[in-house]
């Protein structure tokens, strides 16, 4: 799925060892158009945030419920500095709402 569906929730399941339900961003894309990276980053970020603090979470994976929880962005390439910005405001989003968010590159 990736950047290409920012309705879509590309993957969510829970770590084995430690309990923590991980929901997953892949993106994919290079940022050869950094607009448009971000505007489908950003829309994708907020399915994910509108998907946890709805509740749909624990309607679409009941496991969810009381147990800790993160959101990581699995990147292709690395960020540029000016996009950077976007992964702080969504982190505080995210800790507001009382869980985690990661972005590594692979």
């Amino acid at each position: 799925m990736g950047l290409e569906a920012t309705n879509a929730i590309d993957s969510i399941g829970t770590e084995k060892d430690t309990g923590i339900v991980v929901m997953t961003i892949l993106d994919s894309w290079n940022w050869t158009d950094p607009d448009a990276h971000l505007r489908a980053l950003q829309a994708k970020l907020n399915t994910y945030l509108n998907f946890v603090s709805s509740g749909q979470i624990l309607e679409d994976y009941p496991q969810a419920a009381d147990r800790p929880l993160r959101l990581d962005i699995l990147a292709r390439f690395d960020i540029p500095d000016d996009a950077d910005e976007l992964i702080r405001q969504a982190r505080i989003v995210v800790e507001n709402l009382g869980f985690t968010l990661t972005h590594q590159k692979l």
